[in-house]
């Protein structure tokens, strides 16, 4: 689940099952998540 006012760099790896939050930013070459 991502926030839809959340900001996520189109690089950022997002693991399944991983949620990001309303207003959080997820900047570029992130990984998070499984």
């Amino acid at each position: 689940m991502i926030a839809a006012s959340a900001v996520v760099a189109s690089d950022a790896v997002i693991g399944a099952g991983t949620r990001v939050w309303h207003f959080a930013q997820v900047r570029e070459g992130a990984r998070i998540g499984k």
